[in-house]
């Protein structure tokens, strides 16, 4: 079996049966990437530089403390949670989280309320 690195440096993903873009995780051609902690999502971008870039802009805009800062981290991001967090922005639900194979996706409860 192969491992393939996610962005990500420490998550590794097998690649094969468990590969996220056959499993409808990802599309490449809408790929975005996510910066986060265990407090949320804190920026989207293009590619995981842009996103961490996006993320401590804004950690330092709410005045976050360094060690903050410093918690974010950058995977992909699906685009059901991307279009969830927009909808959350323009005043609709929380969208929850989870990290799975090294991407971040609507956790199961939040999926479960969308559909």
């Amino acid at each position: 079996m192969k491992v393939v690195v996610s962005w990500q440096p420490g998550i590794a993903m097998l690649a094969g049966s468990n590969d996220f873009e056959s499993r409808g995780l990802l599309r490449r051609e809408t790929m975005k990437f996510a910066a986060y902690n265990e407090e949320g999502i804190w920026g989207i971008g293009a590619s995981p530089d842009e996103a961490m870039s996006l993320g401590q802009k804004t950690l330092r805009e709410a005045e976050a403390t360094d060690a903050e800062i410093a918690s974010l981290h950058t995977a992909p991001i699906n685009d059901d949670l991307v279009a969830a967090i927009a909808v959350m922005e323009s005043g609709g639900a929380d969208a929850s989280f989870d990290l799975e194979d090294g991407v971040l996706v609507m956790s199961d409860a939040a999926a479960d309320e969308a559909a």
